[in-house]
């Protein structure tokens, strides 16, 4: 069976417009490796010497705080110091009211770690989009809360690079002690320019001198010294929120705000809209829910144009704690000029329990695509459910998009 559908829609309007200006305007190859710094904690400290350092030789930083311990001591950051961070371009990012370990609480007291404490930044005129666990402790219930409401997660626990087009509730980090040598530190550079990575550092306290027990503090010498190194391999940091800035995202009615408009299913049993608030940032409300049934379902997206040779970032935010067997998954169907299937690109899917944005590279197979469409799919006997949101397609930085087509078809191939 074959279902089309064919509309002018202004969403598709909208990235032609966007697509054509970009292309007008010429391509610009990224840059290889991302270098991020990040500081936990708030301490005063942050601010009186890696921040003035940074702003010295032009660089920049995400700084993790605690709402609710800001002006609390001599140990933490006034708000004053936390606005001026913001005002002259630092990102503050959450960091959890109080810094508790929040798989150990109650849902409710996760919720009100996170609402409060960005309630509190908003209050001072900040809105935080970022945030990174107390501890690095997280499970998928305080993941599924984060995601509620903010873009990102980054851990602690978890060691090594990012990798486009990143999964962004899970940010692998490198994190710096009073072990961590300055040679290390340059070596985790040229790793993540070597292979086109995102390093994100976390530091704590940068202090003149160090106590031998004091494990998460470096010296301010040292610290100076790798500044020198970036300058000298030409890399400028960027905060967590400028790497992980929207780009054009070609889906239309991604995250189901407009319910299933633009969206078709073979089986209305699977393919469920769900408005109980089980999404993720910035809409968590809608979702499509998919169920596990005897006959599996598949949820047709609209074709967008494409161009061989770029590189496209597939990216899906999933909740699939209810997921006890079977198989929920991603496709990209390929067609030609006259709208005619050319190849299924499978894409990756979920068979455990977990909480995460899935996130694949896609790039078309020949020169004859010249449209896609995201497919998502359940397996025959699947059972439990998948919450999906936040289905964004998306060409990698300094390649062209291409041109969306105005017409859709949706096809079935069982």
């Amino acid at each position: 069976m074959k279902l089309s559908f064919n509309y002018i829609s202004l969403h598709t309007l909208r990235i032609a417009v966007v697509s054509m200006l970009f292309v007008i305007g010429g391509a610009v190859a990224h840059a290889a490796g991302t270098v991020t710094l990040t500081f936990d904690d708030g301490n005063p400290s942050q601010y009186q010497t890696p921040a003035q350092l940074l702003k010295a030789a032009g660089q920049t930083a995400t700084f993790y705080i605690n709402s609710g311990l800001v002006g609390q001591s001599d140990w933490y950051m006034t708000w004053n110091q936390v606005k001026n961070l913001h005002t002259t371009g630092f990102e503050v990012a959450a960091h959890g009211l109080m810094h508790i370990e929040l798989p150990t609480v109650p849902l409710s007291t996760i919720r009100s770690e996170l609402n409060q404490d960005y309630s509190n930044f908003v209050a001072k005129g900040i809105t935080p989009t970022d945030f990174a666990t107390p501890f690095g402790a997280y499970d998928n219930i305080v993941l599924s809360a984060i995601a509620k409401k903010y873009n990102s997660h980054r851990a602690f626990a978890n060691q090594g690079l990012n990798f486009w087009p990143y999964n962004k509730y899970l940010l692998y980090v490198r994190y710096v002690t009073n072990q961590t040598s300055l040679e290390q530190a340059k070596v985790w550079v040229d790793e993540a320019v070597a292979q086109d990575g995102w390093l994100v550092l976390v530091f704590h306290e940068i202090l003149p001198a160090v106590d031998p027990t004091d494990d998460y503090s470096w010296e301010t010498a040292t610290f100076q010294s790798f500044i020198d190194y970036l300058d000298a391999k030409n890399i400028r940091t960027k905060t967590v929120a400028k790497v992980l800035m929207q780009s054009v995202n070609l889906i239309a009615n991604p995250s189901f705000e407009e319910e299933l408009a633009g969206w078709i299913t073979d089986n209305t049993n699977s393919m469920k809209l769900n408005t109980a608030n089980n999404g993720s940032y910035p809409t968590p409300k809608n979702t499509v829910k998919v169920v596990g049934t005897a006959k599996g379902g598949h949820l047709f997206g609209k074709k967008v144009s494409v161009s061989h040779g770029v590189t496209y970032g597939l990216r899906v935010y999933t909740d699939s704690q209810n997921l006890t067997s079977g198989e929920v998954g991603f496709y990209i169907d390929e067609y030609d000029e006259s709208g005619a299937w050319v190849s299924g690109k499978w894409q990756g899917a979920l068979y455990n329990q977990n909480v995460i944005d899935r996130s694949y590279v896609y790039q078309p197979t020949s020169v004859l695509v010249k449209t896609a469409a995201v497919q998502v799919y359940a397996t025959p006997g699947t059972k439990g459910s998948v919450f999906i949101d936040n289905v964004e397609l998306f060409a990698r930085n300094g390649e062209s998009a291409g041109l969306n087509y105005n017409s859709a078809s949706y096809v079935n191939r069982e």
